[in-house]
């Protein structure tokens, strides 16, 4: 997918990091995600994705308007963070239909579309890159308190 659909966020992690460095940064992430009703679908040392549900989660859940989403470390320790938002746009398509179909203009339809699909999607860029940034605080936190 491409941009709106799937945004993708990278944030420099601070020191070397080792490969038990790596696996201890993927698994606070893991049960940072879990604590957030996302379900794990795979793990690596360096890498880890997940995928939400549409009916589990609730409208202020951060993971709510994502489908899923990815983390990796990279070899040059960046933390990547990818999550993919096209249910979001199918959801607030069907809405805006159905409002076209109710008042008979188009008008209020582009507006729907604009106002529930162009909010939600800017809330959820700002809240995702605050969650990037936190992780990566608290990743860097607990790595150089081992030094």
């Amino acid at each position: 997918m491409f941009f709106p659909f799937s945004i993708k966020y990278q944030k420099s992690l601070k020191g070397e990091l080792t490969n038990e460095d790596k696996i201890k940064a993927i698994n606070y992430i893991e049960s940072f995600i879990r604590n957030k009703k996302g379900n794990i679908k795979s793990v690596s040392e360096n890498e880890m994705s997940f995928k939400t549900s549409l009916f589990k989660g609730h409208s202020f859940d951060i993971l709510g308007p994502i489908e899923k989403g990815k983390f990796c470390i990279t070899q040059k320790n960046v933390l990547t963070y990818e999550f993919f938002m096209y249910r979001l746009f199918v959801i607030v398509t069907i809405m805006s239909v159905f409002v076209v179909l109710i008042t008979k203009d188009m008008y209020d339809g582009i507006m729907c579309f604009a106002w529930l699909g162009g909010m939600n999607w800017f809330i959820a860029l700002i809240r995702h890159r605050l969650m990037l940034v936190s992780i990566t605080y608290e990743i860097n936190s607990m790595i150089n308190s081992n030094i």
